[in-house]
């Protein structure tokens, strides 16, 4: 497998500009003031000016809640590390790129929670932050605040629909990443800088699969793990106040990302195969390899422990008799551990996936794969979740399971509540519903393409027209 080149010669490697940008709304200008003098000095006296640099702080501040734990979170690792966002924060004080990019970021969060399009204010700090970043990297400024600038950029136009601009943020992405390697001299990147390379992970399959690509990023290893536990033991800037059980959590969540990464490279790896007419054996053989690194997530011991603790809470928790806490006529789901269950849905929907790949036809077959029985339990675990339900790539995880209910072809009643549920999804992230709408195509079509999530987005078919 080839990943791209690591030549980092100019900004022209991946360009930030601001042409694909629409101009801000236009505002009615301001009515000439009138006001005396003396007005003039009060309204001084009790609202002194403030330069650009505090207003932005102020700014960021009181913006604080839409970079953490909103429902435009896409990281998920916010939970487990209580001083990600101040330590951002920090860095964004002497960086004027990263707190342009966080305001644009929050502002267009905001905007997408309240259900309006995006702002003027929006996108005069979009504008700003990509003056910026083309600076600092013109400038050779080449750090984790501008990796983290760059991060943040593909996160607003993925909030807006500006999909094809992520794919080449990135490969910058990438290409930042590599020289902070190098320029280190070898000695290890900070904390956050650690933790900036597990989202950057996270980022780059969700962006390169929409485009059928290969990751920019290789697959984490043991010895990556090994290198992240240490930082995490140490307690340091982003490690601070992290619980010492979070760390197993973040590790298992860390190991997550890379089985995914893993199943979207055995999909893509068998659909070329297939193309060139080899056998299915093969394909299959990786199918089983792949599937023992999904069992074994399964072996960590905070999995395990947790298991336990969720199997205590199902046998004395009281069940509630609202219909509404439940998925059909299936029984409710006591939840010990919130973060577990949101773990692992991932690891059902990417359970479907990879089963998908050996057999593309929607519904429950084969049946050694589990598909219904991981979508049952995908809705069970959804309504338990509540709220949190909504956050990162939890509602995903339903697309899948109405693969495996196969649509109104075979199980058309939870077919039926999924949709209706996702449609409740959009209600909170309206630039969901074109995404949803195309859902039930996929679970009654005859077969399931290998990569069908992603092709809802129809990336391809938009830069394709495009060009």
């Amino acid at each position: 497998m080839s990943f791209p080149s690591t030549d980092f010669t100019s900004a022209d490697d991946f360009i930030f500009t601001s042409s694909s940008i629409p101009d801000p709304p236009s505002e009615p200008e301001d009515f000439p003031s009138n006001s005396s003098e003396n007005t003039d000095l009060v309204k001084l006296f009790y609202e002194p000016h403030m330069d650009d640099w505090t207003r932005e702080v102020a700014q960021l501040n009181s913006l604080k809640f839409f970079v953490s734990g909103s429902p435009g979170n896409i990281f998920n690792f916010w939970e487990l590390f209580p001083n990600l966002t101040e330590e951002i924060l920090l860095l964004s004080i002497t960086s004027s790129s990263l707190r342009h990019s966080m305001l644009a970021t929050a502002a267009v969060i905001r905007d997408a929670v309240m259900h309006r399009p995006p702002s003027e204010f929006y996108y005069l700090e979009k504008q700003t932050s990509l003056r910026l970043l083309q600076a600092d990297i013109s400038g050779g400024a080449v750090d984790e605040a501008l990796a983290l600038s760059v991060l943040m950029q593909i996160c607003m136009d993925t909030a807006c629909g500006n999909l094809r601009s992520t794919y080449r943020h990135m490969r910058g992405l990438w290409l930042i990443y590599e020289q902070l390697r190098k320029q280190g001299g070898g000695k290890k990147l900070t904390p956050l800088g650690m933790l900036l390379k597990r989202m950057a992970l996270r980022t780059d399959l969700a962006i390169t699969s929409m485009m059928e690509e290969t990751p920019c990023f290789e697959p984490a290893t043991m010895e990556d793990e090994m290198e992240d536990r240490k930082w995490m033991v140490e307690m340091r800037g982003v490690a601070r106040y992290v619980l010492p059980a979070n760390i197993e959590w973040a590790l298992a969540s860390f190991e997550m990302d890379n089985l995914a990464h893993r199943a979207y490279i055995f999909g893509k790896k068998a659909d070329e195969a297939r193309a060139r007419g080899a056998g299915e054996e093969t394909i299959k053989l990786e199918y089983r390899i792949l599937m023992q690194g999904f069992e074994m997530w399964k072996q960590r011991s905070i999995i395990r422990q947790q298991e336990e603790l969720e199997r205590y809470a199902r046998l004395t928790t009281p069940l509630k008799e609202d219909p509404q806490s439940r998925f059909l006529w299936y029984q409710p789901l006591p939840l010990q551990n919130t973060y577990y269950a949101k773990l692992l849905n991932q690891w059902r929907a990417m359970s479907i996936f990879a089963s998908l790949v050996i057999n593309p036809r929607p519904g429950p077959e084969p049946h050694s794969s589990n598909r219904f029985q991981n979508a049952v339990e995908i809705c069970r675990t959804h309504v338990a979740l509540g709220q949190e339900g909504y956050i990162g790539p939890s509602w995903q995880c339903l697309f899948y399971a109405g693969v495996a209910f196969g649509g109104t072809n075979l199980y058309p009643m939870e077919s039926g509540w999924v949709l209706d549920t996702l449609k409740r999804i959009v209600s909170v992230l309206p630039f969901l519903e074109p995404i949803v709408a195309r859902m039930p195509r996929v679970w009654n079509a005859e077969y399931v393409h290998w990569n069908s999530f992603a092709q809802l987005w129809e990336v391809r078919e938009q830069i394709e027209a495009l060009e």
